[in-house]
């Protein structure tokens, strides 16, 4: 099985961690405006504030998600700034920690995080550019880093939906950020991820350094060879 043969692992992409702000800045002033889809705990906020600070636009929004909302402020956004640069997903930032939830309906919030996630991809139907807006879908806390990690139950749905997304979407998918799962959040390295324009579209930041998904022989088939 493929299990005995290679694990699917989150590995510190060193390179990257340690150049992160210089590629967001090289990777600054292009045309038109990202698009935040707003979470409660200021997130959203922050990256705003770095991306502004890179000379990037950006355009936040906290009403309720729906396919015709949102296709009103592209709209709205094309005319104001050209095109729409990417869209950030941070809603599911907004779902209490798994071990927190009191009753199954806070635990069912996760699919309606993922219901909303989709009809940003339904907004984006029918839209002819030269280049596409990308989405890419914020999390906190759904991958395992260390060994010991224990991914939240709430957030990792989410990285299943975007991973399918990949295959359904692909002229519309940017990527998955997993930030930390609690503490402070790094605005400057979601923004360093967004901007770097190249092909990791599954990512994790931890303490300041960045982890990206790698196959690597496991540990007992590499004991047997």
């Amino acid at each position: 099985p493929l299990a005995q043969e290679a694990a699917d692992v989150l590995e510190q992409d060193a390179a990257l961690s340690h150049g992160m702000d210089a590629v967001a800045r090289e990777s600054s002033a292009r045309s038109g405006a990202w698009i935040l889809i707003a979470d409660r705990g200021g997130v959203a906020a922050a990256v705003a504030s770095v991306l502004k600070q890179r000379s990037e636009k950006a355009v936040q929004v906290h009403e309720k998600v729906s396919v015709d909302h949102l296709r009103r402020i592209l709209s709205d956004v094309t005319d104001r700034h050209g095109s729409c640069a990417g869209i950030l997903f941070a809603r599911s930032l907004n779902l209490p920690v798994a071990s927190e939830c009191a009753t199954q309906a806070e635990l069912d919030g996760a699919r309606e995080v993922s219901s909303d996630a989709l009809s940003v991809f339904h907004a984006l139907d029918n839209i002819s550019t030269a280049a596409p807006p990308k989405v890419w879908l914020l999390t906190r806390g759904a991958q395992a880093v260390a060994q010991a990690d224990i991914p939240d139950a709430t957030q990792a749905p989410l990285w299943g939906f975007g991973r399918a997304m990949a295959l359904e979407q692909p002229a519309h998918w940017g990527g998955l950020i997993d930030i930390e799962p609690s503490g402070a959040v790094d605005a400057t390295a979601i923004v360093a991820a967004l901007l770097a324009g190249n092909d990791e579209d599954q990512i994790a930041l931890r303490d300041g350094a960045r982890y990206v998904p790698r196959l690597q022989r496991s540990r007992d088939d590499a004991a047997d060879a």
